[in-house]
């Protein structure tokens, strides 16, 4: 049986180069370098520059010393010592390292609505589902917009009768369709007959969607 050779990672990563102390050196420098350019800007390191909405999170510190190794290993692929390196590894973790580490690090929504609402302690009012997740894990009161919308919706159960003006077919054969004075579409079971006329249904069955409410009903 032949088997196959390993691939260039693992014989990379069985067999470590040896290097200078000038390839060290750079390495060292550039750790440090790539720790500065990534935790200062996005403020893991803290400093009186730069700020963030959002706390840090508990994730963004081994990221960051991560990605400040890869750079490392990137900038010591650079240096020129006359021996014959393998430096592909190195340098494609490292700039694929730096760039994760910084969307890993990095202030994920820098949404002043956020720092606003935690400093004056009130609550954040909007339909944006992003601002909306941001908000509740950063412990900020959220009124959705979507939800307050459905609340104040009337409810019908089944066996309940209101009246709607039928205005439109329905995609079933026979069906008409009409909608409340909030919104709420009624699909209305044998409703075409009466397109154009106002009349009593009766509620059969409702149901919650992702568009809202929907109720079906049956002409009384």
């Amino acid at each position: 049986m032949i088997r196959s050779p390993p691939p260039s990672w693992w014989r990379v990563a069985s067999r470590p180069p040896t290097w200078s102390a000038r390839r060290w050196g750079a390495a060292a420098l550039g750790a440090l370098l790539t720790a500065v350019l990534i935790g200062v800007p996005s403020d893991v390191i803290p400093n009186p520059v730069f700020g963030r909405p959002v706390d840090v999170t508990w994730w963004s510190y081994p990221s960051l010393v991560l990605a400040a190794l890869l750079g490392g290993l990137l900038a010591a692929t650079y240096v020129r010592t006359g021996e014959r390196d393998q430096v592909d590894r190195p340098g494609k973790l490292g700039t694929a390292g730096g760039f994760l580490a910084y969307l890993a690090v990095g202030c994920p929504v820098c949404n002043k609505l956020v720092l606003l609402a935690r400093k004056l302690h009130c609550p954040v009012m909007t339909n944006d589902y992003n601002l909306n997740r941001v908000a509740e894990i950063q412990g900020v009161q959220v009124l959705n917009i979507n939800e307050l919308t459905n609340a104040v919706k009337a409810i019908y159960l089944p066996g309940e009768t209101f009246e709607v003006h039928i205005l439109q077919e329905g995609r079933e054969v026979g069906q008409g369709v009409g909608y409340l004075e909030d919104g709420t579409m009624v699909v209305i079971q044998d409703g075409l007959r009466y397109l154009g006329q106002e009349r009593t249904v009766e509620v059969t069955r409702a149901i919650q969607t992702a568009a809202g409410r929907m109720i079906f009903a049956r002409p009384v």
